[in-house]
């Protein structure tokens, strides 16, 4: 832009210093124009006119400038309004030329266009111009005293709108009513706004002191907000978009949201997602709901869809398919999730709750819960208790939450009113706990088996254990209480009584004991379960339950017949001092008769000189013409693995079967005398004093004496009488009979703590070899044994054998 003016001579400088002709080129602004120059008010040399009529050609354009030129040290000017496409550009001040673009301050106007090209209305008292007619744009931008107004003055721009005859786009801040969005390439339609590229934060409206201004922040999103519909859309540019949540502590990764302008909500949703799994149910879709309050360890869970109600400042999260807690996950009822105001998870109800996750050893249903973190949690609920029958129950969960190791636990309460069944067979009623780690669930209370069996009294047994109700098994310890801490058993027991009459052997099972010091014939513990197969409940070590040829005792009641079995080792309930009778074998209670028998393997520990006992085996060794022995029909075996091992008990066997002997006694036998095939059964025969057992078989098979092995069947007679223990007295008698026909009878009874032993026979080898020992050689501390010709002693155990 340049000014020209004619030649002046110094002789003339003066006259023509208030006045030069001249030229204006003004860079394609304007055509040449010719017009003096003079000095103006700012003391620049310049010029004041008015385009002719009909104007000046603008800017090279069709555009036609028609008002006042003004050239002076603030440069080119004018004044006058710009009306470009829809708009109207009224300066409040005089414009600037420049040689691209004309700038200055005015009141803007944008008339409104529905059809065709859109264009919205647009106000502004005052404007920030730039208009380049060669490029056909027009800019209005917002000043520090007046912003943008659009749509009737619902949206106002802090920022640019760019006028082109194609529309207005814009850039800058754009503030609503109750929201914000800003974005660098804005397009404006008649009622619509829209960008590429956006962020948008929702005020909060309903702020209380002390809370964010913020209620809702979206980045990176395309936009298309509608002032005829009422709302606005957002897609995220980046798969999803991070929102936050400021007042409720929370952001989310959403595909999409929607405000809706009158109803002070926003509507979410994240795009369709494959969910991806393997065998164990692990979900790998990832969570887009993340909690930022400190205190809830990022608290985080998927919802495709939500919610935000900008009254209640509540988020309302929907399709919800569960909440990961820790190890557990927790499925709501509705599928929906609501985030109150600092991160507050509104609690569920009737929600249900698998732990752990990957396990699924344990499921809760109809929990009330609440969630305070990410590894918190806690609520009450009902626990579906299935048995091996596959019958429900439920079982009230008064406690379920997180221990230290954030494991899922669970603790609840029965009442005997519930009138549980751990199955059928098993009542029970105590405590309940549940830890998600383990499949199986525990008891600690006490149970109560279910039987028709009238002469066994069902008592409750205590107890503390971890239950697979699939396969229930309770411990059993061989003391066992009720829950009145009264003694219980299970097995055959004697009744100790000053009673004569009253001496008798009952059965027990699970049942208390007439008396504590009542003497228990046999018993079982370990493990008490229910064989439906067999019918019968069952007492045993887990190895023997599943294997009955493992060592240790065994009982069963069966529940057709009442009948009560054991096997293992038997304690005759019998006090005989220093002599001590071990005994292994088999025995029956049958309910009907009222009858108890025993098949028993008896090993007889007395201190009657080795030598002679010696010498009593080699005599009986040469015994011939004697039965053949059934392994099957007696207890040896059982009772060899008892006190020694299972691969002893075999060789015995295995030796005898082959050879018709075994050479070499056990260890574990060498200094008792063992007899086998002992079969007895009660007696309480009510025309004598004497209660106790008595042989049932006319023989016995006596395996060794001492170390000197036999085997030899012979007939045999054996009594065991049970005395009223405060008395002392325990006694009994064993007869044996050779086919040549010599007898020996042992005929046994305590006196207070001493016992004596009683030796009739008519083997005078034996006789004469027991008399000629020195009495003090026959007698220990409290043991005494003697031969003697007095042959009541056998009279009057042989008066018990008769009809």
């Amino acid at each position: 832009m340049n000014q020209r003016t004619d030649p002046v001579t110094t002789s003339r400088l003066h006259s023509t210093l208030s006045r030069l002709k001249g030229e204006l080129t003004s860079a394609g602004i304007f055509p040449k124009i010719m017009e003096d120059l003079k000095i103006m008010p700012d003391f620049s040399f310049g010029f004041s006119t008015r385009t002719p009529e009909g104007g000046y050609e603008f800017y090279g354009t069709k555009a036609k400038y028609d008002n006042k030129i003004l050239l002076s040290n603030n440069g080119l000017q004018g004044a006058g309004v710009i009306n470009f496409v829809q708009s109207t550009s009224e300066a409040t001040s005089l414009w600037s030329f420049l040689p691209d673009s004309t700038i200055g301050y005015a009141k803007f106007t944008n008339r409104p266009v529905e059809s065709g090209i859109e264009f919205p209305d647009v106000e502004s008292p005052e404007a920030y111009i730039s208009y380049q007619p060669k490029q056909s744009v027009l800019r209005a931008s917002s000043t520090p005293k007046a912003e943008l107004s659009f749509f009737k003055a619902e949206a106002k721009l802090r920022g640019t709108a760019i006028v082109t005859q194609n529309g207005i786009r814009g850039t800058g801040l754009m503030s609503f009513n109750k929201a914000t969005t800003v974005s660098d390439n804005y397009r404006f339609y008649r009622w619509d706004i829209k960008a590429d590229t956006a962020g948008f934060n929702l005020k909060n409206t309903y702020a209380e002191p002390g809370e964010n201004a913020l209620a809702f922040a979206a980045e990176n999103v395309k936009a298309d907000i509608s002032f005829k519909k009422r709302e606005g859309n957002f897609v995220s540019n980046k798969g999803t978009s991070l929102i936050k949540f400021p007042i409720n502590q929370y952001q989310c990764r959403m595909d999409k949201f929607q405000w809706f302008m009158d109803k002070d909500e926003m509507q979410l949703e994240k795009g369709s997602e494959s969910d991806v799994s393997i065998d164990a149910g692990l979900d790998l879709a990832q969570p887009n709901f993340f909690s930022t309050h400190p205190k809830q360890d990022s608290l985080q869970f998927r919802a495709p869809k939500a919610k935000y109600d900008l009254k209640q400042k509540s988020l309302f999260c929907d399709k919800v398919p569960y909440l990961e807690i820790a190890d557990a996950r927790i499925y709501t009822d509705s599928m929906k999730v609501t985030i109150r105001k600092n991160a507050k998870m509104e609690p569920f109800t009737n929600a249900r709750i698998v732990a752990n996750y990957i396990t699924k050893y344990h499921n809760f249903v109809k929990v009330n819960v609440e969630v305070t973190g990410r590894r918190a949690y806690s609520g009450t609920g009902e626990y579906p208790y299935y048995d091996k029958d596959s019958a429900l129950t439920y079982i009230i969960m008064k406690r379920i939450t997180l221990d230290t190791s954030f494991q899922t636990i669970a603790s609840g309460a029965i009442d005997t009113k519930d009138e549980f069944k751990l199955s059928k067979e098993f009542d029970y009623y105590g405590k309940v706990a549940i830890n998600a780690s383990n499949p199986l669930i525990a008891f600690e209370g006490a149970t109560r088996i279910n039987h028709t069996c009238e002469n066994f009294e069902r008592s409750w047994l205590s107890f503390s254990a971890q239950l697979d109700p699939k396969n229930i098994q309770i411990p059993v310890a061989e003391k066992m209480k009720n829950l009145d801490g009264q003694a219980i058993t299970a097995g055959i027991v004697w009744r100790n009584s000053a009673m004569v009459d009253s001496i008798a052997i009952y059965p027990t099972f699970l049942s208390k004991l007439v008396q504590p010091s009542d003497p228990i014939i046999m018993t079982a513990s370990g493990y008490l379960q229910y064989n439906p197969l067999a019918k019968e409940f069952q007492i045993a070590s887990k190895e023997k339950l599943l294997n009955r040829s493992e060592k240790g005792n065994f009982i069963s009641l069966h529940t057709e017949s009442c009948s009560l079995n054991g096997e293992g080792v038997v304690n005759l309930g019998m006090d005989y001092g220093d002599l001590t009778v071990d005994a292994v074998g088999v025995a029956k209670y049958d309910q009907t008769s009222g009858s108890t028998t025993l098949n028993l393997t008896a090993r007889i520990s007395m201190a009657i000189d080795k030598g002679i006992m010696k010498d009593l085996a080699a005599r009986l060794s040469t015994v011939e013409n004697l039965k053949p022995i059934n392994f099957n029909q007696i207890t040896l075996s059982e009772a060899i693995l008892q006190w020694s091992d299972q691969k002893t008990a075999d060789k015995i066997k295995s030796d005898y079967t082959i050879s018709g002997e075994f050479k070499k006694v056990p260890a574990e036998l060498e200094t008792a005398m063992v007899i086998t095939g002992l079969k007895l059964e009660s007696f309480d025969n009510p025309n004598t004093e004497e209660k106790g057992l008595i042989s049932s078989t006319s023989s016995a098979i006596i395996v060794n004496i001492f170390d000197k092995p036999l085997m030899k069947m012979m007939p045999a007679k054996a009594f065991f009488q049970q005395v009223y223990n405060e008395a002392g007295g325990d006694r009994f008698g064993l007869m044996f009979t050779t086919p040549s026909g010599l007898q020996y009878y042992f005929d046994y009874q305590m006196v207070k703590k001493d016992g004596t032993m009683k030796i009739v026979t008519d083997d005078q080898d034996l006789s004469n070899a027991i008399i000629a020992m020195k009495e003090e050689k026959r007698k220990t501390k409290n043991f005494y044994y003697e031969a003697t010709t007095q042959s009541i002693y056998l009279s009057k155990f042989l008066r018990l054998f008769e009809k």
